[in-house]
């Protein structure tokens, strides 16, 4: 049973570690943050009953290799239906343009659906061409705020908008 320092000990020591890793997998800064989230709250709901049979460096490994393959995996049958676009006919392409729309309507709304912040934040980061310390000078806030603000916008845009169907 893991209490709430060891968890603590046990981040500090990985996270760095567990993030590059993630990022070899997706590519992407915020997907691998997530992931490594993910993969320590999933050790701390279930620190009551968890059972590491290697070294707790190797299971983490491998629950962030699972966890960004389970990502990739959705990502990939999400885009699947769009696999052979140049094989569509004309009919195909305006209904794959009704999709386009619709999926910038959903970005749009899922934006605006966002808290006051994390929105001003997510805006002023893909929006402009600020950088994180220039987005926390400008709002008076830390580079850290500006970074969580990102990965919390990022998580509930992929939320509503690749789980809404």
């Amino acid at each position: 049973m893991l209490n709430k320092k060891e968890i603590e000990v046990i981040f500090r020591t990985h996270y760095k570690d567990l993030l590059n890793y993630a990022y070899t997998f997706t590519g992407n800064i915020h997907f691998a943050e997530e992931i490594v989230q993910e993969v320590f709250l999933s050790v701390w709901e279930q620190r009551n009953k968890i059972e590491i049979d290697r070294s707790l460096k190797n299971y983490l490994m491998g629950a962030v290799k699972n966890k960004s393959i389970n990502l990739k995996t959705r990502y990939i049958n999400k885009y699947k239906q769009f696999e052979n676009i140049e094989e569509y006919n004309i009919t195909a392409s305006q209904e794959i343009k009704y999709d386009e729309n619709e999926f910038n309507f959903q970005i749009r709304e899922s934006i605006k659906m966002l808290p006051q912040q994390c929105r001003t934040i997510f805006l002023l980061s893909r929006f402009t061409s600020l950088t994180y310390p220039e987005i926390a000078k400008h709002l008076d806030i830390s580079v850290k705020t500006v970074e969580t603000q990102i990965s919390l916008a990022l998580k509930k845009l992929k939320h509503s908008i690749f789980e809404f169907k």
